[in-house]
């Protein structure tokens, strides 16, 4: 079963025409029907992979790039050890949760619904509990109080969740990334990996915030 809405989003957030030749749009995709091609082509073992495929298929490379990748294709087809050692790497991202990894970076993140009135209903269960002590029907009020920031609190919480999965993904994947470009083969595609420490320190970052909203639920 595949999720092409999931799959899809690698491809959204990224198509653009001045970095490819030509992008299909969604009118003449529905003529070509790449869906049925990307069926048929898949071979991919991570969850990442399905949408980087799916990219490929909807923009057609610039001469430079195409040829590039069609150099790191031939290499993969003629080095049998190598292809191996890739696959069982990329093979610890076939966990579903992998799909989300993209919106980590490029999804358009909801802010915290209803922040102010949170702290609102926090000043309020506060205040009704003092008055509590001298008027016992305040003890009363604090219940729908109480319910109402359940409520919010635990629909939040979701959100957070959302990301917090994210975080784990973007975390085995910057591990099977630092491993992939220690192949000699590969690294000469892949001249510039300073990236890697600049999303090293996002992730540091990123680690702690999972820490504390877990310390936090």
């Amino acid at each position: 079963m595949y999720r092409f809405n999931l799959i899809s989003r690698y491809f959204y957030n990224h198509a653009s025409l001045h970095d490819f030749y030509h992008v299909i749009t969604d009118r003449i995709a529905a003529d070509l029907d790449p869906d049925d091609v990307f069926v048929r082509i898949d071979r991919t073992i991570s969850r990442i992979g399905p949408q980087f495929l799916y990219s490929k298929l909807r923009c057609i490379e610039k001469q430079n790039g195409a040829e590039r990748f069609g150099g790191l294709i031939q290499i993969m087809q003629n080095d049998d050890e190598l292809r191996g050692r890739c696959m069982s790497l990329l093979s610890q991202l076939s966990n579903d949760n992998g799909y989300y990894l993209e919106e980590l970076f490029h999804g358009t993140h909801s802010k915290p619904r209803l922040l102010p009135f949170a702290y609102v209903l926090t000043s309020i269960f506060m205040l009704f509990l003092v008055l509590g002590f001298f008027y016992r029907i305040f003890f009363v009020l604090l219940i729908p109080v109480y319910i109402a920031n359940l409520i919010l609190h635990y629909s939040n919480k979701s959100d957070v969740n959302y990301y917090l999965v994210s975080v784990a993904e973007f975390a085995k994947s910057l591990r099977v990334a630092r491993s992939l470009v220690k192949e000699e083969k590969l690294r000469q595609y892949f001249v510039d990996i300073s990236f890697l420490d600049d999303v090293s320190g996002i992730y540091n970052k990123a680690r702690m915030i999972s820490s504390e909203r877990r310390f936090e639920n």
